[in-house]
Formats: structure tokens, sequence, C-alpha cells
């Protein structure tokens, strides 16, 4: 144990801060580069252009907005009880109107699909296949996804596929 009694008190700041980096030591940069001191990377601001657009994070990485997901069980009770269900293979979309000027996205995934590990690597890949297609859905819609159990042996480009040829001929 160390003593302290020893110690004055500007001393002990100074060492108990020495681990915290101040600004005009910041060396980083992009790639392993090495940037003059004290200057960062510049941040990136992204500009969301309405609620059926795609976000934009500071990341870089791309993501359905909230207002772009269904969340009450009441939401997905109405597209269950009126909704027009499409069947493609793996895969079973229920969709409804919804008065929106956008489309939103329902997952549902039930214990019967498989463990937690393999029930969420398939609303992973519903949602990566929404937000990469949803201008080929009709827009003002609803839509909730259910996978079945051959959906994860099915390969990306057939989803993909799958579901564009679904919604064209709607």
């Amino acid at each position: 144990m160390r003593d302290e009694t020893h110690i004055s008190a500007q001393q002990y700041q100074e060492e108990a801060y020495t681990w915290i980096q101040e600004e005009d030591e910041y060396k980083g940069g992009q790639n392993g580069t090495q940037e003059e001191a004290g200057q960062r990377p510049p941040q990136t601001d992204s500009v969301v252009s309405g609620p059926g657009r795609m976000a934009q994070e500071q990341n870089g990485r791309q993501t359905l907005r909230p207002c772009e997901r269904l969340g009450k069980k009441s939401e997905f009770k109405e597209c269950f009880r009126s909704g027009r269900r499409i069947r493609i293979p793996g895969l079973l979309i229920i969709m409804r109107p919804n008065n929106l000027p956008y489309r939103r996205i329902g997952l549902s995934v039930g214990r019967r699909f498989g463990k937690a590990v393999i029930r969420n690597r398939a609303k992973r890949i519903i949602r990566e296949l929404f937000r990469r297609n949803k201008e080929k859905l009709p827009e003002g819609h609803d839509f909730v996804f259910i996978p079945q159990e051959d959906f994860l042996k099915i390969k990306w480009k057939e989803h993909v596929r799958h579901l564009r040829d679904a919604f064209s001929s709607s």
C-alpha cells in the first residue's frame, strides 16, 4: 500500500490523471497515418431528408429509422387480422396499408424457429433484405416478415430475387 501522507495534493492530482490523453497529444489518423498533433479527423455529419429514407449515422452505417419499424402489439395484431399474405420461398410476408408516406417493418420469429442465435440471424437478414430493397416494396404499407424453416438455407441472392419478383407483380 502506498503511503500518501508524504505526497502533496498537487503531486497526487498530477499522478492520478496521467492516463488521460490531452487534446494536443492526439496523434491518430485514418489507416495508420500520423497527423499533426491537435488535429483530429473531420467528423461526417449526415443529412436525412425524410422518414422513408435510410439514415446514415456518423460512423457511416446505414440503418432503419425508428419510425420505419412496427413496435406496438396493436400494430402487429392489425396486420395479422387484415393484412394480405404473400408467401415466397422461406418467408411469409403480411402487408397492410398504413396511411403513412413510408414503409414500416415488423418481424415475427417464434421460438420454434430455433435457438436465440438462429432467430437473431434470421432477423438481421430480414432487416437487411428490407433495408436494401424497400424501394421495390409499395410505399405506405406495413410489412410483417415471418421466416419459415428453410429461410436460412436459401442464399442471399435468391432472397432478393424472390422478394423483387413477388412485388413486381403486385
